[in-house]
């Protein structure tokens, strides 16, 4: 189900700002002390499949913040459910039959690219460019560098040679958004 679930009077927001995800999740009774309260913990009162690390703030005894720690996988189905076994603060059993919500991560893709160290140079590739260019792409997830510098390359438009690229990591532009430099 897509439709945020509110079965059991147990109600979840989710919020997303780029790749960070945050569920809002109340409680029609108490969860936690009063001593857990503005705290964070890997204790979540919701739980991810396929599995991801959660942050859980309390603001209040019966209103939790979750936070995905990291990244969750592109292209991925994801499905929110309480956690197993969980309880209220009294010791009854929080489990409302049909309490789930699902949700997708976009596919991954090039997100912008440019030319020059910083990506600030747009204009068209049919510009002849130096014997070492530079491009700055930036991805919707995270890239492994080596796996990148592994299969990255330039083609040459009339003879179809290929050329290796160096992947360089430029940090502060981005979140360390890979720059691909060819020589």
């Amino acid at each position: 189900p897509s439709e945020l679930p509110t079965a059991g009077d147990v109600t979840l927001e989710h919020d997303t700002w780029g790749n960070v995800h945050r569920f809002n999740v109340t409680f029609p009774a108490p969860m936690v002390p009063d001593t857990a309260l503005d705290k964070e913990t890997d204790k979540s009162p919701v739980q991810l499949d396929p599995p991801a690390t959660l942050a859980t703030t309390w603001f209040s005894d019966r209103y939790a913040s979750v936070r995905v720690v990291g990244r969750l996988a592109p292209s991925t189905r994801n499905h929110a459910l309480l956690a197993a076994g969980l309880t209220d603060l009294a010791g009854q059993a929080v489990q409302p039959d049909g309490w789930e919500y699902a949700f997708s991560t976009p596919p991954f893709m090039v997100s912008s690219w440019g030319l020059g160290a910083y990506g600030d140079d747009t204009s068209t590739l049919k510009t002849p460019v130096g014997r070492q260019p530079q491009v700055t792409v930036s991805f919707t997830s995270p890239v492994d560098p080596e796996e990148l510098a592994a299969t990255a390359h330039f083609r040459d438009a009339a003879t179809h040679a290929r050329f290796t690229a160096d992947v360089l990591l430029r940090p502060g532009l981005g979140g360390g958004r890979p720059v691909v430099e060819a020589y």
